[in-house]
């Protein structure tokens, strides 16, 4: 699925240390996937309430950072789902069934499904292991005009 519809945003994130040297860090992007994806791809594995849970909805925006630079490289994402009318399905008590089951999905395409919390903690983790501390990563910097 990495791609499948041509709509993948990504980008390196990079640091330059000391010596000049510059490191790669991780990639971040986001993507998006229609919900006739999972139907068409995993709907004769799912029971009739499952295919309908997907029936109602567009589709699924997710997140993604990986910490290597190779194709086969572990994707971690968060995602967030639009109903048929485009607007978010919050991961509420009421949505939590279509959430699990977006995630078993997803999971099965073989992304790792973590919190927003996760993820900016793990970007956080990396950055400071090589030792870019929250003032230096979010420090504005000058254009020249």
């Amino acid at each position: 699925m990495w791609n499948e519809n041509g709509t993948s945003h990504k980008g390196k994130e990079y640091y330059i240390d000391a010596t000049g040297k510059v490191n790669y860090l991780y990639t971040e992007g986001y993507d998006s996937i229609d919900a006739y994806y999972f139907i068409e791809k995993y709907g004769s594995e799912l029971s009739t309430q499952e295919n309908e849970l997907l029936n109602n909805i567009v589709g699924v925006q997710y997140s993604f950072t990986s910490y290597s630079d190779t194709a086969d490289a572990d994707k971690y994402v968060t995602y967030i789902v639009f109903d048929e009318s485009n607007n978010i399905l919050e991961n509420t008590e009421e949505n939590q069934e279509l959430y699990s089951l977006i995630q078993r999905l997803m999971e099965a395409d073989g992304f790792i499904v973590i919190t927003d919390e996760e993820d900016t903690m793990m970007q956080q983790n990396v950055r400071e292991a090589v030792g870019l501390t929250d003032e230096i990563y979010t420090t504005e910097v000058g254009y020249y005009e």
